[in-house]
């Protein structure tokens, strides 16, 4: 008798988009270099298309900064910034809520006219982004 095993693992995407009227600068430090986690080192710029669906832009306006462990951007309407994924994530397990944050030192987002919003405690970062999809959590900026 021959066993097969399977296990089904579902990818789970962190993005903030920018859903207002205005551009948003968003900057973050991380810890060390990754490309697994939350907030990874070689994030991704994408925008909405005529359906809705986010695409990669391949000429942005990314800066990444591996010497002093920053990344920054400016979003306009309609784009975002696409963090990095778990596998299997559940806002309701502590353990999930804290690798969503563990390579993160500092969240910034500055709006024109509105306060800087900066965010450091890692247990409080994963009750900023809300549920698209299973496959999909974002932080939205509205007006």
């Amino acid at each position: 008798m021959f066993l097969t095993l399977t296990s089904c693992s579902i990818k789970t995407e962190f993005f903030i988009y920018n859903a207002s009227e205005e551009i948003v600068i968003i900057e973050y430090q991380f810890i060390e270099q990754s490309v697994f986690g939350g907030f990874v080192s070689n994030p991704e710029m994408m925008e909405s298309n005529w359906l809705s669906k986010l695409k990669e832009i391949k000429s942005s306006g990314l800066i990444i900064d591996l010497t002093k462990k920053l990344v920054s951007c400016r979003l306009k309407k309609g784009q975002a910034l696409k963090l990095g994924w778990i596998g299997n994530y559940s806002p309701q397990s502590e353990y999930k809520r804290q690798e969503l944050a563990e390579n993160l030192k500092e969240l910034r987002i500055i709006r024109s006219g509105k306060e800087t919003r900066i965010f450091t405690e890692k247990e409080k970062v994963a009750d900023l982004f809300e549920r698209v999809n299973s496959k999909r959590y974002e932080i939205k900026l509205n007006e």
